[in-house]
């Protein structure tokens, strides 16, 4: 069978891509195999799972493998859009395909076969001296064309030769995502954000993105761990030069994601963080910030201030999640000294005082960051859930109840289930202290379903350590050890220590 799509065609019995100049492409099996699923589903959006099992169904296949053929496809159709990425659901054939057959292929091919293969094909059968060395010098010719075709697939896919045909100052480097969140649900994170973003940075002309195909041969060659260290980071930019590179991290919860990054320059680098509770609209802030910054030299006094302020949380941020909270409590202090509706500053700042048992001034800091928001604000229901959480570990239960349940009657539209189940624990907390073992339990079920449905295995491990503490209360040997089994098989599963 033979596909014609953008004025290329694609021949299944003979691996090869015609060009719309008529020259052939040999493609490699696996490339190929990825390319013919597209043409028998144009035009479709196909799940990266079924990508991998249709192409890689006789190995074990990771993503990289994907975007690995996915950038070559692309190669081979330069100039052309003919794969739109839909982020975390898959990919799409842009094009129409119509199929032919192959005479109609071979007359199609005819008029556009040009060079010394037609000259080779239309020799007359001579076996004379004269003609068997024209013969021998034709097809010498057609050795050494494709020996420089050869060389040059090998310059363009391995990546240490002639680094200056492919690398400019002009370039911008995008590292994979490190993933700080537990479990297997974000493992596509480092890979597959890396591809997002490389899609949708927009650098100001002459700057151009290095493309995931060129990155994933750096990865290999350097043998890149998923958690890099910045030793690591420091050997690609030796290698590379690029004028910027983009290193980003991903921690919190699902539902509650921190994306904060550092865009590094060869005299001075930049950082911030981003939250949401979508990583689709995550990455797209993510490119739209970096784009800015890229073709930003000189902000204004409004940009300074909040590149600034951006940096001040990035910092913090990753103090906090080295659990250095005494270094971390006064940048986010600073931070809030620019802008005092930063509610994420707020927010961080008070859990980290909790952290340090600093009760008295983790409420004093709530309660100014409540009197800048309105209960119609997303975080509102989280400082007050963080309040409650305070007072619940001073032991002032009454007034941990009431902001619970403030904070839960403004989630019972169903939005943030992760703080609903953070609230239902704090709850189930209040009621065991309070010996009503029943309703105890009842809402630490509540916290437990919520989490599983939104596939979070930190919270499910920390709601089964309650249950297996509830039962123990209550002399429940057998339910007791159920429960921290499960618990401990969700942490093993995870690598929670």
């Amino acid at each position: 069978m033979i596909y014609e799509t953008g004025g290329h065609f694609v021949d299944a019995n003979q691996l090869t891509v015609t060009l719309p100049d008529g020259k052939v492409l040999a493609v490699r099996p696996k490339t190929f195999a990825l390319l013919l699923v597209f043409m028998r589903k144009p035009q479709t959006l196909l799940s990266k799972q079924l990508l991998i099992d249709k192409v890689w169904d006789d190995v074990h296949a990771q993503e990289k493998n994907l975007f690995q053929a996915i950038a070559e496809v692309r190669e081979i159709f330069k100039g052309k859009q003919v794969i739109k990425t839909f982020p975390r659901k898959g990919y799409r054939w842009q094009l129409a395909v119509s199929s032919l057959i192959e005479a109609d292929f071979s007359q199609t091919i005819a008029a556009k076969q040009i060079g010394l293969t037609e000259e080779i094909a239309t020799l007359p059968i001579d076996k004379s001296p004269r003609a068997r060395l024209k013969l021998k010098k034709a097809w010498l010719a057609v050795a050494a064309i494709a020996l420089a075709f050869i060389s040059a697939l090998a310059t363009h896919y391995w990546p240490m030769t002639k680094l200056e045909d492919k690398l400019t100052t002009n370039t911008v480097l995008v590292l994979p995502v490190r993933n700080h969140i537990a479990g297997s649900d974000h493992l596509w994170t480092y890979y597959g954000l890396l591809d997002q973003l490389n899609s949708q940075i927009q650098p100001p002309s002459p700057l151009r993105m290095l493309s995931t195909e060129f990155v994933l041969q750096y990865i290999d060659y350097l043998n890149l761990q998923r958690q890099y260290s910045n030793k690591d980071i420091h050997k690609f930019l030796q290698l590379l030069k690029p004028y910027a590179s983009v290193v980003a991290e991903l921690a919190g919860s699902v539902g509650d994601y921190q994306l904060s990054y550092r865009l590094i320059f060869r005299d001075h680098e930049k950082k911030g963080v981003l939250f949401g509770n979508d990583l689709r609209a995550l990455s797209t802030q993510l490119a739209t910030e970096l784009s800015r910054l890229l073709g930003n030299d000189q902000p204004d006094e409004n940009e300074a201030r909040q590149d600034f302020s951006s940096t001040l949380m990035a910092t913090a941020l990753d103090y906090k999640n080295d659990n250095q909270c005494q270094q971390a409590v006064p940048l986010f202090k600073s931070a809030l000294a620019l802008n005092k509706n930063n509610k994420h500053a707020w927010l961080l700042l008070a859990q980290c005082l909790i952290y340090q048992h600093k009760y008295q001034a983790a409420e004093n800091e709530l309660k100014q960051a409540l009197a800048y928001s309105t209960p119609s604000s997303p975080l509102h229901p989280r400082l007050l859930h963080w309040l409650a959480t305070s007072h619940s570990a001073q032991g002032e239960f009454s007034q941990a109840q009431d902001n619970i349940e403030l904070s839960q009657q403004l989630l019972q539209s169903g939005q943030d289930p992760l703080y609903q189940a953070y609230n239902w624990q704090v709850n189930g907390h209040i009621l065991a202290q309070n010996r009503d073992f029943s309703l105890a339990q009842e809402a630490l079920d509540k916290a437990l379903a919520l989490h599983e449905s939104i596939h979070c295995p930190v919270g499910q491990n920390s709601v089964l350590m309650q249950l297996h503490q509830l039962f123990l209360t209550q002399n429940n040997y057998a339910q007791a050890k159920q429960a921290l089994d499960r618990a401990t098989q969700i942490a093993r599963d995870i690598g929670l220590k």
